[in-house]
């Protein structure tokens, strides 16, 4: 699946929806002022799987407003360069929205969750994403929590890397409030700003994570907005 604008989309539509073994390219923006497509953007979902997918350019898989008890099961996907830059319309790139490989939003005492075995490499100048994961104002259950385990994610940088100010990294839990979250048995390598993170609300856990980070690129650009680990 290849295109400028969102790859697939499942837009209010109560949808249970599997991906598998699907490969979505991005291509350059057709309209000034716009980013690549996602490579998924659901909304009202009841389940959505993907799994053995690759994605090359996207601005990732958003999940918005699940249905209570809603199934997540994101597996074994290789993403390359998540790209929020914004098109100015004659090749190039001005400003940058926030993306993410994944994104849950408002996900709802979601059930038997998971974002796993996931490997995700963004490279400095040809990509930007925010949080390379992120669950936003999403709450799993108290006997079973959204699990974030096995996922390998190197490299979370602004459109500049020598840029201050870049609020991105690697995986984030409880944004805007969210709860019944575990991170686990993750390796994250030459994130920006911060590895791996608890930001807010409550039975979020971190345990087991390897985050490395050096400071610079990969060709030795010192990174303008590193900070911490975990």
């Amino acid at each position: 699946v290849r295109g400028a604008g969102v790859l697939i989309a499942a837009p209010w539509s109560d949808v249970n929806l599997t991906i598998r073994n699907v490969v979505g390219e991005a291509t350059y923006p057709t309209v000034a002022g716009q980013t690549a497509g996602r490579f998924l953007h659901a909304e009202g979902y009841q389940r959505i799987v993907v799994e053995g997918s690759s994605m090359v350019g996207t601005s990732g898989i958003y999940l918005n407003a699940s249905h209570r008890g809603a199934t997540v099961h994101i597996v074994g996907n290789v993403a390359t360069n998540i790209d929020g830059r914004v098109a100015d319309g004659a090749g190039g790139y001005e400003g940058a929205e926030f993306v993410q490989f994944v994104q849950l939003n408002a996900g709802n005492a979601l059930s038997d969750s998971e974002i796993a075995w996931n490997r995700v490499e963004n490279h400095p100048g040809v990509s930007r994403v925010e949080d390379v994961i992120s669950l936003f104002r999403t709450s799993g259950r108290p006997d079973d929590p959204i699990e974030v385990h096995h996922n390998f994610l190197r490299g979370a940088y602004p459109e500049d890397p020598s840029a201050a100010g870049f609020s991105g990294g690697g995986i984030m839990l409880g944004d805007g409030g969210g709860s019944y979250q575990h991170a686990y048995a993750n390796t994250v390598v030459g994130t920006n700003n911060y590895g791996v993170a608890i930001s807010g609300g409550h039975h979020n856990e971190l345990r087991d994570n390897l985050v490395i980070g050096s400071g610079v690129t990969p060709d030795g650009q010192v990174l303008g907005s590193q900070n911490v680990g975990i």
